[in-house]
Formats: C-alpha cells, structure tokens, sequence
C-alpha cells in the first residue's frame, strides 16, 4: 500500500479560491474517480489508469460540494472523551461497563464474564489517545469476529473469513470471496446496530448489491432494520471518525 500523505491545494470555488487539505489514494478496485470527506478533510480515490492531472482537475471541479460538505463536517472529538461520556463497548449482542486502570508497565484489556466488565490498563508515560485505539483496535478483532461467526451460524450463510480494519469512511464491506470487513469502531455502537451492521455485510454474501431482494433479505435477518439505518446515518457522522489521525 501506498503511503497516503495530506495536501493543500487551491480549489476554486463561487467566492475564489479556497485551500483544501486532501489526501489522495490509488486504487485497483475503483473505476471511476471518487471523492469523499474525512477527518483529515478530503479523500480522492483514483484508479490505477486515470493520470495525477486528470485526478486533480476532478478534484479542483468539486469546489463547491467540497467547502459546503467541510462546513458540515462534525467537531473532531477525543477518544477519551467520548469513552468517558460513554463508558462501555459492545460485546456478544450486549454492552459491557469499560473501566480504565492508569500507571501500569503494561498496554492491556480484560473482560470479566461474570461482572460484565472490560479493564483497559494503561501505561502513564504513553499518549492515552494512542494506547486507546490500540486497545480498542485489539478488543474489536476479537469479538467482532466472534460475533460475526455466531450470526454468520445462526443464519446458515457461508463465511470465508472476517477482518477488522480501520476504515475512516465505511462501518463495513463484503467481497465476492464470501469474506467481510468490518470497522473496529463497530465496538462504540449499540449492541442492536453492531448487529445490524453485520446482519448488513451477511446479507451481501447472498444478494451483492442493495437491491430490492437485498433490502428484503437483511429485513428478514434484522426486523428493525430501516429504523436502524436511520439510526446509523444520523451516528455514523460522528462516531466513525474517531481515533482518526489528525
């Protein structure tokens, strides 16, 4: 993979001309130009045949979309602030009290079956951001995939795999190989939309597209689940830029 690097660029817009930090980011699998917003301010996605000057006359063209959509662009909020508001992550279709222990030699989490609690220990000499997305990072492959398994069972659909990155834009994607990919931060959401967000990739692996089929078959898996939508969208804005970079 490439090392993605952030840019200013001018971008013209109906009141001159503007600055925009943007990164930009090959892909084999796009076919078509894309852009999209982050944290770190814009990302444009641009396949492997398409030249730098055709990519950036894309870009400087969305000057308008881009500054209204970067006003729009939620307050950056801490980590730590959000899980000391919200002290608990989702686990096996239920939360679970997160309790942190600070001062520590160690970078480490527990979870305690019987109190249905998880410790986060932490070393006082480290940065806490940094330490919390690597112990959240850690915590999510563990149980997203166990809990992805166990619906994946529970439906009798075939799963061929279950990876959790850190996607800045997506909660979640399944590839025609029968694999899916979820967003560690899946674990800072309700149980019932963790859930719905993996009741969504298992319906990807029988209907690849968001058909009317599709829309009927994860309505099958999650009965809820247009108010769960919703409910993602209104969220998501938030909630999935956290332990972003930058």
């Amino acid at each position: 993979m490439n090392k993605k690097t952030v840019k200013l660029t001018a971008v013209p817009t109906a009141n001159g001309k503007v600055l925009v930090p943007y990164t930009l980011r090959r892909s084999k699998r796009a076919r078509y130009l894309r852009l999209s917003l982050t944290p770190n301010g814009a990302l444009l996605t641009v396949p492997q045949r398409c030249s730098l000057k055709e990519a950036e006359h894309f870009l400087h063209r969305q000057g308008t979309w881009l500054i209204k959509g970067l006003a729009q662009q939620p307050p950056k909020v801490a980590l730590q602030d959000h899980l000391e508001k919200n002290p608990w992550l989702s686990s096996q279709g239920r939360r679970w009290h997160l309790l942190f222990s600070l001062g520590g030699t160690t970078c480490q989490w527990q979870q305690n079956e019987k109190t249905e609690e998880i410790l986060f220990q932490l070393r006082a000499k480290d940065p806490i951001e940094a330490q919390l997305v690597a112990l959240l990072w850690d915590f999510a492959k563990t149980v997203l995939k166990e809990r992805t398994q166990q619906l994946a069972h529970e439906l009798g659909v075939e799963l061929l795999g279950v990876s959790v990155r850190n996607q800045s834009t997506l909660w979640g994607s399944c590839s025609g190989r029968k694999r899916v990919s979820l967003n560690w931060r899946l674990i800072l959401l309700k149980p019932e939309l963790q859930d719905y967000i993996i009741y969504h990739e298992l319906a990807h692996l029988t209907e690849m597209n968001h058909s009317q089929s599709f829309w009927s078959l994860l309505q099958r898996y999650d009965p809820h689940a247009k108010c769960h939508d919703r409910e993602i969208k209104r969220l998501g804005k938030t909630l999935i830029h956290l332990g972003a970079k930058g």
